[in-house]
């Protein structure tokens, strides 16, 4: 399990900077032809430090799409970690300090996206309530943002940021005609 070599403390961002759209970018900039990038490999570089990256690369690239959320006037102060990501305190400290954002686990938060899929099959199947079925889960528990790491993570993003228009320039010429 890569993310679970990455222990249970939560990290400073990495200067290794990873694009992670490998099969096009469809929010908040629908772009088909932008592809993944690593930048900042060196002789040092192991997978531990990859499998870093990457989850940071999501994570900025969910921030980017929060920050389309929020200029249209979207505000949120709590999400909920579901699936199974949210088994790792790295990925929740991460995604909860690069959105500054609480991130709420609930009870089998690994099968949320299942019993959510569920709970709306019930209502289209049966008509029953949407207020009475999609109830919220039982919490058990909460990440906070860390005001430290959260700033530290700003900087990370405004660097990341930087880098995919030269990517997404850098993408065209290789895409592959559909």
């Amino acid at each position: 399990d890569l993310v679970g070599e990455l222990g249970t403390e939560r990290r400073a961002p990495t200067s290794l900077l990873f694009v992670p759209y490998l099969d096009g970018c469809w929010a908040p900039t629908f772009d088909v032809d932008v592809r993944g990038a690593f930048v900042g490999l060196d002789h040092t570089t192991d997978e531990a430090a990859m499998t870093q990256a990457v989850l940071q690369g999501v994570a900025f690239a969910l921030t980017e799409a929060a920050a389309g959320f929020r200029a249209n006037g979207a505000a949120f102060d709590r999400l909920l970690g579901i699936g199974g990501g949210s088994r790792s305190k790295v990925w929740l400290g991460m995604l909860a300090d690069c959105l500054g954002t609480e991130i709420a686990v609930p009870e089998a938060s690994e099968l949320g996206a299942a019993f959510g899929a569920a709970r709306l099959g019930l209502i289209c199947a049966t008509g029953a309530d949407p207020a009475a079925t999609l109830t919220m889960p039982r919490i058990v528990d909460v990440v906070s943002p860390d005001p430290g790491r959260t700033e530290a993570y700003r900087e990370a993003f405004a660097r990341w940021s930087d880098l995919v228009g030269p990517v997404r320039a850098a993408s065209r010429p290789l895409a592959t005609p559909m």
